[in-house]
């Protein structure tokens, strides 16, 4: 299998996961921002709403601030503060996130274990 045929068949794989685990609703803008979001947190950085909202390249504030809303609705994302501090909000992806990336995580490590065709 070439690396375009591999990549086809991981979209292929990713859409049915989330039409299966509900999260096909989501536009691909709240899908990116859920990644940036579970990457910060695995990293050990969590990314601050402020943080969210300066991702220009994925839309207005205004636009990120819905998306923000419609991941916490959707249980994928919850807000949390460090310290004393209430004013900062950190962003974090909850186990219905995690859970959902470990699962995409085995699928690609399945995959490609599988000898080409």
């Amino acid at each position: 299998m070439n690396a375009t045929q591999f990549y086809l068949r991981l979209k292929n794989l990713i859409h049915s996961l989330d039409q299966k685990e509900g999260l096909a609703e989501l536009d691909l803008v709240s899908m990116r921002l859920l990644e940036i979001i579970a990457l910060r947190a695995v990293d050990d950085k969590p990314m601050t709403v402020s943080e969210a909202m300066a991702l220009v390249d994925l839309g207005s504030p205004a636009t990120l601030h819905r998306k923000l809303d419609t991941l916490r609705e959707a249980g994928l994302i919850d807000t949390q503060h460090v310290g004393s501090d209430r004013r900062t909000k950190f962003l974090h992806p909850t186990d219905k996130a995690l859970a959902h990336f470990e699962t995409l995580s085995s699928m690609v490590s399945f995959n490609l274990q599988q000898p080409a065709r």
